[in-house]
């Protein structure tokens, strides 16, 4: 209303986020973002360099970004002032499950990428058992070598009840976690299960759909 541009352009996200995918208007709202981003994203994601990388924009603010888990653990505080975050892609989690998950800062958060760290069932673990996690609607631990005891301990878990996107392809999910996950009351709330690239096999798969 004052002439600044971050007012046009969190208008035009919030206007985008409503519209359906095939809404007309779309286009001409996306040309608007694209080019308001072109000429202004740097500045407005400056408070994040050095902090974190890969901002994504949403409703006019950085929602998302990449940070490694040692920045995470160092300057956790610093992170977050940086914008309104939600959502975090933590790299080169390795030796740094336990302190993460342990962190009470995840509670700010209401998606969360942990991909291609190769972490096996531990991952799954810390995951299931952290208690700050409770907000996440959004998660994805794709290529991470999760098998079936890391997806039983996902699904029991009662701090990720509110998960609506769960995330666990490339893993190494077998007949018995299709099973878990078809049968997993927990889980229903979810609205979308990525499962690619794991061998649930037919009859695991039919536990799933069913």
């Amino acid at each position: 209303e004052h002439g600044d541009p971050r007012g046009t352009f969190v208008r035009v996200q919030i206007a985008l986020a409503k519209l359906p995918e095939y809404d007309r208007r779309r286009p001409d709202l996306a040309r608007q973002e694209r080019d308001l981003l072109a000429v202004h994203g740097d500045r407005w994601a400056a408070p994040l360099r050095g902090l974190a990388t890969g901002p994504v924009f949403r409703r006019g603010f950085v929602d998302e970004a990449k940070v490694t888990a040692r920045q995470f653990l160092t300057s956790p505080d610093a992170v977050f002032a940086a914008g309104p975050l939600r959502h975090l892609h933590l790299l080169d989690v390795g030796g740094h499950v336990g302190a993460v998950f342990a962190s009470p800062w995840l509670a700010r958060l209401t998606g969360l990428t942990v991909f291609a760290q190769h972490l096996g069932d531990p991952l799954a673990r810390a995951v299931a058992e952290s208690p700050h996690l409770g907000g996440l609607r959004v998660l994805h631990l794709g290529r991470n070598r999760i098998g079936d005891g890391g997806v039983e301990r996902l699904a029991g878990s009662p701090t990720l009840a509110a998960v609506e996107d769960l995330d666990l392809s490339e893993n190494e999910v077998g007949e018995a976690g299709g099973y878990v996950l078809g049968g997993c009351p927990r889980l229903a709330r979810l609205k979308r299960l990525e499962l690619a690239g794991n061998a649930v096999g037919p009859l695991g798969a039919g536990a799933v759909a069913a």
